[in-house]
């Protein structure tokens, strides 16, 4: 995926994104690749491209800021990085994320 047209006709296979809009640009994707699945999971991290492993026993040492403890405690699900032990649990902005990409399928905008 490029938005870069000199890329985009070099490269087999490239999907060019016209579009500035992220809306437009994840219909088009879709449309290239209906087969790719649209639900917000936790497999990789966005910090390194890690893999994401669930934290089943949370650790003293496992206490960083801004992970929400007792939330954790009462069964939120908590994953962390394989390579740079960054943390990901669901919270507001997964839900925003849902959101987003029913209207995007719906045909709306951001």
């Amino acid at each position: 995926m490029t938005r870069d047209r000199l890329l985009a006709g070099r490269a087999p296979r490239a999907v060019l994104l016209r579009s500035t809009s992220i809306a437009d640009q994840w219909r088009a994707v879709r449309r290239e690749f209906p087969e790719l699945p649209t639900d917000v999971r936790f497999e990789r991290c966005t910090e390194c491209n890690g893999e994401l492993d669930r934290v089943l026993d949370p650790r003293p040492e496992d206490r960083t800021e801004g992970v929400p403890w007792d939330r954790v405690r009462s069964g939120l699900p908590l994953y962390r990085c394989t390579r740079c032990s960054h943390y990901y649990w669901e919270g507001s902005h997964t839900s925003d994320i849902r959101a987003r990409i029913r209207r995007w399928e719906s045909g709306g905008d951001v």
